[in-house]
């Protein structure tokens, strides 16, 4: 059976918690390499209630 990959909020909660633990920020809306509108919009379809 094959890994099913994280999500974008997942993946967002993980990178929150490296930063409180003295990772890098976590980047900000319209930097480069931050999520975009479209990718929101496509992890809401997907998104688990």
């Amino acid at each position: 059976m094959a890994k099913k990959k994280q999500g974008l909020y997942a993946n967002i909660h993980k990178a929150q918690e490296r930063e409180k633990h003295g990772g890098r920020p976590v980047r900000k809306k319209g930097e480069a390499g931050a999520p975009t509108n479209e990718a929101f919009r496509k992890a809401k379809k997907t998104a688990k209630k």
